[in-house]
């Protein structure tokens, strides 16, 4: 089962909120990986480095708009 993505966004938004606290991208695959069981998502390994890229991602923009803020 594939999934949507909405599910990889809400994986990745528990990515990025382990990162913010971690700053440990392996950490935060991993409380991906946890997180999409305890939901019961269905999310291969593929999926999980998929979500956490979305979560890089949103990482990035959040680091331009700081630097755009100072």
């Amino acid at each position: 089962m594939k999934l949507t993505t909405e599910q990889l966004n809400i994986i990745a938004d528990a990515a990025l909120e382990n990162y913010e606290f971690s700053c440990s991208w392996s950490k935060a695959f991993l409380a991906a990986s946890e997180f999409a069981k305890e939901e019961g998502l269905a999310a291969g390994l593929t999926a999980i480095a998929a979500a956490v890229n979305i979560a890089k991602a949103k990482w990035q923009a959040h680091v331009v708009e700081a630097k755009g803020a100072a």
